[in-house]
């Protein structure tokens, strides 16, 4: 933020791309943002497509639900309907008329698109449904129940954190590669972490929870997380 906001001092026109929940783990600063807005009249353009359904009391997703109830013309925030939505495609919530007009005249992807798919529009709306009913606390509290499980099980930098990403902190590119090799092996299937999206020899294994994991499933996999880890970590907290 304070580097954000020596550009804000520096130049009249600022904007800033930012997503409001990190693929990683971790959330954008969106009261210091708010601030440097306020102050100097920052543009914010939030991506918030891992926040849809998991945040907010109709699932609007963590930047909304942080924002103010009028966006103005200074802040959009984009999202997926292919996450926690469940259906495909994207969103943009706009503060204006006009810049809804601007994207309905000048967006390339709209305008050159083809048709929407028709299953993916009728799956959009029928999830639009669901999160407007108890449905949508339903399945956050069975997500919420899974959360606590692994945690319970594995100890990760992200224990206790609200959003179902989970890093397994193994370090070596290679070493990460073969600890979800052998996962696979066992039927589960985890995603590989490493340079570009993280550091130089702070690759791992990144796990993503959903409500309709089984709970004998994730106990196993941990059990699995566990037997392997033995042999391949080497963060410096060892998994329990």
């Amino acid at each position: 933020l304070d580097a954000l906001e020596q550009l804000c001092r520096k130049h009249p026109i600022v904007a800033y791309v930012c997503d409001g929940v990190y693929s990683m783990g971790g959330f954008a600063p969106i009261e210091g943002l708010l601030e440097l807005q306020e102050k100097y009249g920052l543009f914010l353009y939030i991506d918030d497509a891992h926040g849809i359904s998991l945040f907010g009391e109709s699932g609007e997703g963590f930047a909304r639900s942080q924002l103010p109830n009028e966006l103005g013309e200074r802040t959009i925030v984009a999202a997926s309907l292919a996450k926690g939505f469940g259906a495909s495609g994207g969103m943009l919530m706009l503060g204006t008329a006009y810049q809804e007009e601007l994207f309905r005249c000048y967006s390339i992807p709209h305008a050159f698109s083809a048709s929407p798919n028709v299953a993916a529009v009728g799956a959009a709306m029928a999830s639009a449904k669901i999160h407007r009913t108890s449905e949508l606390r339903v399945r956050r509290d069975q997500l919420i129940d899974r959360i606590a499980l692994f945690d319970d099980l594995i100890n990760t930098d992200q224990r206790g954190a609200p959003l179902p990403i989970r890093m397994i902190n193994v370090g070596d590119e290679f070493a990460a590669i073969d600890f979800a090799a052998r996962l696979f092996d066992d039927g589960f299937y985890t995603s590989v972490t490493f340079f570009p999206t993280v550091a130089r020899g702070h690759a791992g294994i990144r796990i993503c929870l959903t409500a309709s994991h089984d709970l004998s499933d994730l106990a196993r996999l941990c059990n699995k997380i566990q037997i392997h880890g033995q042999s391949v970590f080497t963060a410096t907290e060892e998994p329990h």
